[in-house]
């Protein structure tokens, strides 16, 4: 989890976000108090306590000695891995200085110490095994490939034939089979949620983004209320108005996909819906991958198992070894997918929301 999503999470978990599906839009005074709770939050993951042994840990990431770096945005300094840890963190941090401990609390450490647990023996197995620094780029993942198959000197073909393998793995990566009930699990980063801002000025012709494959969630307002879904040809048929959409269609335009309305936008709003990724292949060197640094072992040995596959024509020791990281992925994306936690009304816990994201994340 990024910096900014641990912001307005901790906001909405204090009830004080003011309705906000973005940090941009907090109010000055809630993301200053916010801001503390999750330095606190931080630091009181860096001292790697350990729940089961009341021990500290020594990360991996900080030398003897060393405080852990600022930090005001994007994945924490350590790793995306261990974003989960630190929210649970400064969601204790806001609970105790909010509150004075809540109804919520004991679920609070509990998931803190379960998500601290994983990061600790996370930790130790990156130390155990020499594992590569995490890294999101497709020259990091073929670099790699490469000096798996002892070559230090690539020629063009042999380089050729490493992207080839990231990219073979890669598509076995997103294919989400997990290795213990053969069935495909679905990836959390596949099917995002996103805003669609609409308003009057435009020509009612409202492109989706680049990666757009299908819609699964439809379009719905704030307050819930659904938009019904037609074809283009239906759409044409009504009379031309404008005002509070009740219709949408979808067609092609230039390669990717558009939408429009019926009534035509006669107001200025935002649509939520949650769409279907197409991933691309990864051609340049700094391309990234879907899902980040977090799943960049699992990808790797994928990737080395292609590798072993192709050139030494056996299924080798990278293939277990990617199915093991597979699962891990697989329970660290189901854990890592937004839980309800309630939020802290009067001193109690509400009604329970499904924490689904619905939050444009950005400055």
């Amino acid at each position: 989890m990024t910096y900014e999503q641990i912001l307005l999470e901790v906001a909405q978990y204090l009830g004080v976000s003011g309705g906000a599906t973005a940090h941009g839009d907090l109010d000055t005074t809630v993301k200053t108090q916010c801001q503390l709770y999750i330095a606190n939050g931080y630091t009181r993951f860096a001292m790697g306590l350990d729940p089961r042994t009341k021990q500290a840990h020594r990360w991996s990431f900080l030398t003897e000695g060393a405080h852990p770096t600022a930090w005001t945005s994007g994945n924490p300094p350590c790793g995306a891995e261990y974003g989960r840890a630190i929210l649970y963190a400064s969601l204790i941090e806001a609970d105790l200085r909010e509150n004075n401990t809540s109804p919520n609390y004991p679920a609070l450490k509990a998931s803190f110490d379960e998500a601290m647990a994983e990061a600790i023996d996370r930790d130790k197995l990156k130390v155990s095994a020499g594992s590569v620094t995490p890294s999101d780029t497709f020259a990091h993942l073929y670099t790699e490939v490469l000096r798996h198959l002892d070559i230090t000197s690539p020629s063009t073909d042999e380089t050729k034939f490493a992207k080839m393998c990231v990219n073979s793995g890669y598509k076995r990566f997103l294919k989400g089979l997990d290795p213990r009930s053969g069935r495909t699990y679905q990836w959390s980063f596949l099917s995002p949620n996103a805003t669609l801002e609409i308003d009057g000025d435009s020509d009612n012709i409202f492109e989706l983004p680049g990666n757009f494959g299908h819609m699964v969630d439809p379009f719905v307002y704030d307050t819930g209320d659904a938009i019904d879904e037609c074809t283009p040809y239906d759409l044409k048929r009504h009379t031309q108005a404008t005002g509070r959409p009740v219709k949408w269609a979808l067609f092609p335009v230039d390669g990717g996909y558009a939408v429009s309305f019926w009534p035509a936008p006669g107001i200025e709003t935002t649509l939520r819906y949650r769409y279907r990724v197409i991933a691309p292949a990864l051609s340049g060197d700094t391309d990234t991958y879907l899902g980040g640094a977090l799943y960049t072992d699992a990808i790797l040995y994928a990737a080395f198992a292609e590798a072993e596959y192709r050139k030494l024509k056996t299924i080798g020791v990278s293939d277990q070894l990617f199915k093991e990281k597979m699962i891990e992925a697989i329970d660290t994306d189901s854990r890592n997918k937004p839980r309800n936690i309630g939020r802290m009304t009067d001193g109690g816990i509400s009604t329970g929301v499904e924490r689904r994201t619905t939050v444009t994340y950005g400055d």
